[in-house]
């Protein structure tokens, strides 16, 4: 485009134009008049088979966050969309797929709930607060804003943000239910109070308000820091980063979250949208950096918790099956079952005491009428003479009234021949053995167990079956490569606890190479099958019992009386292609993350 004929300098040597002349149009471009222009519209949504939302022109558009369109052309956009969400059910792409987070607010078919909130997210606005405010009132205020107008659509996901709420200090448990921590009075943002979750109860106790103020301004605290909840709050708000490792870690387990795949899957998803919301508006810039951090933590914990339960129903696995057929069950090795020995008479410190029938029949029909004891003694001569008892036929005192013996049903029917019966429809473990892996082989006779260890260990990587290997072992197996924990603590109720050497074998028929649970690495054999379970999930721990087995030591066959024994050579003591080790269950599987909760 050309420039005018001539331009003018300000006073501050800005140069401005001014028009006419106008410029010339750049080649193949023709201006139009107003009256010629015909808008085309920021979205054209119609009843078609588009995909994707476009303008006039074909050109696809990117919602904003103000909608520009009416109530005519939003129905139209949201028929379309519903119409491209059934062709794609009816296609197969999301077909007979349950979908946890209730339904879409349509009705039309079901959504996940975080699919629900992201379409609105950014349109939600936070309450205008001042930076010089106490810090943890921003965070009680932003909270509530994250809260105000936002469904939570199933019962799971309530669980999740009520736990994270008494976590950081929002809420405190009582007897009656909970109740908040922050800004409570009436007539201070009593509109999103009130859309606050029903578990929530707000104390409108003006006196124990006015009592937390005094001694706030006594002690130079805010009233939010003297509750009993101060330290979780400002121990959240110190270190956003930890504090979000640990809930999606250790709190996550002790609360039993752990065990729930939707829990697992939700809490990582929910934690996310908390933690954006209060980065995008900027309430607490001061802590901006930690919350950053702590995002990286959620991104972990969206790939890892749900994989805990995935790598925790991997174990055992076969070969660990096939192991434990062979050298049996060696998790309670090294557990002392033994009790003190009970204190037995001997045969003649036994007194045997038979009480008299008719003592017997007396006390059970000892009664008192009118406090007066009743005379039994012709109620109990009737009652034994009934039941048989002194009868001169003892085996087989059978009456009318189908007593033991008789034939006229109950106790005296035929037995009944189990073998006859069905078999049980219970289900069997499968059997594995190793000649799925090894085929023929004299591994049960040739190896022994020599360690049983139980330990923390972290997952460093994963190697495939190597065909070309000379060893029988790594040729058909998968590897997975375990180091030592640095997490460990030997604080009694610590989840990761130092290495614990179950068994040791010391017989000299077995030659073991030096070892420190605490510091060397472990290859575990397993099935090919289970290695896509550990793919990207290197950092992650196992706790477990891994068993080493290793190659009896070969003595060399006499050549004659009087010659020697050939010496075994320490290279092939020290051969690793005749040991390996393999895990016979695990007890418990963590994040990369994991951080004990205090």
């Amino acid at each position: 485009m050309s420039d005018p004929a001539a331009s003018t300098v300000d006073a501050g040597e800005v140069p401005y134009y001014i028009w006419p002349p106008f410029p010339t149009p750049p080649e193949g471009v023709k201006i139009i008049s107003f009256k010629e222009f015909k808008p085309k519209g920021i979205i054209v949504s119609a009843d078609s088979d588009e995909e994707d939302e476009v303008d006039g022109d074909g050109v696809k558009t990117v919602r904003l966050d103000v909608d520009h369109v009416g109530p005519e052309e939003k129905a139209a956009r949201d028929r379309a969309k519903r119409a491209r969400r059934r062709r794609k059910g009816a296609s197969g792409a999301d077909a007979g797929t349950a979908v946890a987070g209730g339904y879409n607010p349509k009705g039309d078919m079901k959504q996940y709930w975080h699919e629900i909130w992201a379409e609105t997210e950014k349109m939600r606005r936070a309450t205008p607060v001042d930076t010089r405010m106490d810090l943890s009132e921003r965070f009680s205020q932003i909270m509530v804003d994250f809260l105000t107008g936002r469904t939570i659509p199933i019962r799971g996901l309530q669980s999740i943000f009520d736990h994270f709420r008494v976590f950081t200090g929002l809420i405190e448990k009582t007897a009656q239910g909970s109740k908040t921590i922050g800004p409570t009075k009436e007539g201070k943002n009593s509109k999103d109070q009130d859309d606050m979750s029903d578990e929530v109860e707000y104390s409108d106790d003006d006196k124990d308000e006015e009592e937390e103020e005094e001694v706030a301004k006594d002690s130079g605290l805010s009233a939010v820091e003297i509750t009993g909840q101060e330290d979780q709050m400002l121990s959240f708000l110190e270190n956003p980063e930890r504090q979000i490792a640990i809930f999606l870690s250790s709190f996550y387990r002790d609360r039993g979250m752990a065990w729930d795949p939707e829990k697992l899957r939700d809490g990582p998803i929910l934690i996310q949208f908390i933690l954006e919301f209060i980065i995008r508006h900027r309430t607490m810039p001061e802590i901006e950096k930690g919350l950053r951090k702590a995002l990286v933590i959620v991104e972990q914990a969206k790939i890892e918790l749900p994989a805990t339960k995935r790598i925790a129903e991997t174990f055992p696995e076969p070969f660990g099956y096939a192991c434990m057929e062979v050298f049996g069950n060696k998790s309670t090795m090294g557990i002392d079952f033994s009790w003190e020995k009970p204190n037995i008479l001997e045969p003649s410190q036994v007194v045997e005491l038979i009480p008299d029938e008719k003592d017997i029949v007396r006390d059970a029909m000892d009664v008192e009428v009118n406090g007066k004891p009743l005379e039994t003694d012709a109620a109990v001569k009737a009652a034994m003479d009934l039941a048989g008892w002194g009868d001169a036929n003892e085996g087989n005192a059978s009456t009318e009234t189908g007593d033991w013996g008789a034939d006229v049903g109950g106790w005296g029917e035929e037995l009944i021949d189990e073998s006859a019966q069905p078999a049980p429809t219970w289900g069997e473990l499968p059997t594995h053995t190793l000649a799925r892996w090894f085929g023929p082989t004299t591994l049960p006779m040739s190896h022994i167990v020599a360690r049983v260890e139980q330990s923390a260990r972290v997952i460093l990587g994963i190697e495939p079956p190597l065909a070309t290997s000379p060893s029988q072992f790594r040729a058909p197996m998968g590897v997975l490569i375990l180091g030592p924990s640095q997490k460990t603590s030997t604080h009694e109720l610590s989840t990761v606890r130092p290495p614990w050497m179950m068994f040791e074998d010391l017989d000299p028929c077995v030659q073991l190479k030096p070892y420190d649970p605490s510091l060397d690495t472990i290859r575990v054999l397993v099935d090919p099958s289970i290695l896509p379970t550990f793919e990207g999930k290197e950092r992650m721990e196992m706790i477990g019992v891994w068993i080493q087995v290793v190659e009896r030591k070969q003595e060399s066959p006499e050549s004659g009386s009087g010659s020697k024994k050939k010496k075994k050579s320490k290279s092939s003591a020290a051969d690793s292609s005749k040991e390996f080790w393999y895990c016979e269950k695990t007890l418990q599987i963590m994040p990369s993350f994991w951080i004990e909760h205090e």
